[in-house]
């Protein structure tokens, strides 16, 4: 399942009138701090379908963070599915439970999330 792209996202609320001005070039002056400000919000929540789902339902940031932990569990049990044994397995998962910690850094694979793990290792 992949994220939703924003124009989906805008579907999936129902922002009709947004939906008509994106297929507009270069887009109206009026429309333009509404556009960015509807994009900001679909950066912070996502495309995942269920959070969006969840958003539309409630129209409520805080209220989206019970889905979100479980996607990340699924994810974390999902985890011996893709990986060929259990060391990658946990590589894998520490780098999911770690990653977010380091999104507005550089990331750097030797020692990551505070790790003992080499660049070979978590690469």
């Amino acid at each position: 399942m992949k994220p939703l792209t924003f124009r989906e996202y805008q579907n999936a609320l129902g922002n009709n009138p947004c939906l008509e001005t994106l297929k507009q070039m270069p887009f109206p002056d009026f429309a333009h701090e509404k556009l960015l400000k509807d994009f900001y919000q679909y950066a912070l929540i996502g495309g995942m379908p269920e959070v969006v789902e969840t958003y539309k339902e409630n129209r409520d940031i805080s209220g989206l963070k019970t889905v979100y932990e479980s996607l990340l569990a699924s994810y974390l049990d999902d985890v011996e599915k893709y990986a060929r044994n259990n060391t990658i397995a946990n590589f894998v998962r520490h780098a999911i439970e770690n990653s977010f910690y380091s999104a507005a850094d550089r990331i750097r694979f030797a020692g990551f999330g505070h790790s003992k793990y080499r660049s070979r290792e978590m690469s």
